[in-house]
């Protein structure tokens, strides 16, 4: 279809940096502060580092088996990654 949008082709080439963090969750007034929510790198964030958000999802692209997937359960002020631990039926 001529002067039609494949966004689809578009996401399917992008290529992302090595490590960072998108999705940035706004300030709510009394309920939450402004943080990431998803993440990937080396390794996961260290433990008190700020500005995550909480529930935020952090993938570590160097980890070994069962080791990649992290969940914040700290605060935006001080994160605490934790591993997702999933066991098979």
């Amino acid at each position: 279809m001529a002067g039609s949008h494949d966004l689809y082709a578009k996401l399917h080439e992008m290529q992302l940096p090595a490590s960072g963090q998108i999705f940035k969750v706004p300030q709510v007034s009394g309920t939450l502060t402004e943080g990431y929510m998803f993440g990937w790198g080396d390794g996961k964030p260290t433990d008190a580092d700020s500005g995550w958000a909480i529930g935020a999802i952090f993938i570590s692209i160097t980890g070994a088996d069962g080791t990649n997937l992290f969940v914040n359960d700290g605060t935006v002020d001080s994160c605490d990654f934790n591993l997702v631990v999933i066991t098979g039926a």
